[in-house]
């Protein structure tokens, strides 16, 4: 038993996900510092729990201190990863705990390019409006959300992006 509990905690960003629930909990409250501990791809596992959208490991990993501003070795946090994926359920949850859409990855993107690139028209929307998120920020390119949007083909988001440019002028 010792020795399976040595696994677990030396490999808890990679197992957490396939954990029931009540093991994870007594897991994170036996050893609090594995919840930020990272697994063989430099993931955390919340950073894990997000690529997949299981909001229950989420709001669990984050009642227990999971920092939603920890960056894979992309650069990337978990913010990124739910804007990446229009998980706007995701990313709201993890705003509510400290995650900051403006933190930029290893290519200069924030949230809202991820969201862009998604094509989440709703995501932009709150990142816009909720969270008062610059629509000119640039990444390390100078590309916009508005080219990104372009880019991908998300025609109603260019449409969004580009009224929102004019209204502000």
């Amino acid at each position: 038993m010792a020795a399976m509990t040595a696994s677990v905690l030396n490999n808890f960003a990679d197992l957490a996900l396939s954990l029931p629930a009540p093991s994870l909990e007594a897991t994170i409250k036996q050893n609090p510092t594995v919840v930020d501990s990272t697994g063989y791809d430099g993931r955390t596992a919340l950073q894990k729990a997000v690529m997949v959208g299981n909001l229950p490991v989420i709001r669990l990993l984050l009642q227990y201190g999971a920092d939603p501003n920890l960056r894979a070795q992309s650069g990337e946090t978990a913010v990124h990863i739910a804007c990446c994926r229009g998980l706007l359920n995701v990313v709201v949850t993890l705003l509510k705990h400290g995650g900051d859409p403006m933190v930029a990855d290893g290519t200069g993107r924030v949230g809202i390019h991820c969201a862009a690139i998604a094509g989440s028209m709703m995501l932009v929307q709150y990142l816009a409006e909720v969270c008062e998120v610059n629509l000119e920020a640039e990444d390390n390119c100078g590309c916009t959300p508005l080219h990104i949007a372009a880019a991908c083909g998300h025609l109603g988001l260019v449409k969004y992006l580009v009224q929102s440019k004019k209204s502000k002028s």
